[in-house]
């Protein structure tokens, strides 16, 4: 009876060891996916947010399917992302959108804006921000 009690007690030691493990290899890999997707996330919405950016320097547009992509990316932001990230992301559409109804620049002004290192930069705080949050989700 003690042979098959101590066989038990070991086999279940086996069982719950080999459980654990796998458990928190599989909660790793999770994370490691939805921290990846984060990133991922985060990158295309700079591509994108820099490129609207440029092109409002010098365009003025009347049609909001120049946001879309942004607007998208905001929506899967709320899923994803914490709420800081989300009201960054929001910030830039502001600023895209207030550069598109600005008139447009001149290459002297859009050089000057440049060079101006006061000058705010959405996207550069945006990106500060995302930093911190996948810095965060590692922790």
């Amino acid at each position: 009876m003690a042979a098959i009690a101590g066989s038990s007690v070991g086999a279940i030691a086996t069982f719950a060891t080999t459980w654990l493990v796998q458990n928190n290899q599989t909660q790793s890999l999770r994370r490691g996916a939805v921290l990846a997707k984060r990133e991922k996330l985060y990158t295309d919405f700079i591509a994108e947010a820099a490129k609207r950016l440029t092109d409002s320097l010098s365009h003025q547009d009347e049609s909001p399917e120049v946001l879309v992509v942004l607007v998208a990316f905001i929506g899967e932001m709320r899923l994803l992302s914490s709420p800081e990230v989300v009201t960054a992301a929001e910030q830039v559409a502001r600023a895209i959108v207030d550069s598109y109804i600005a008139p447009n620049r001149s290459l002297k002004e859009l050089r000057d804006a440049f060079m101006d290192t006061n000058r705010l930069d959405p996207v550069g705080q945006f990106a500060a921000v995302c930093r911190k949050d996948l810095e965060d989700a590692q922790d």
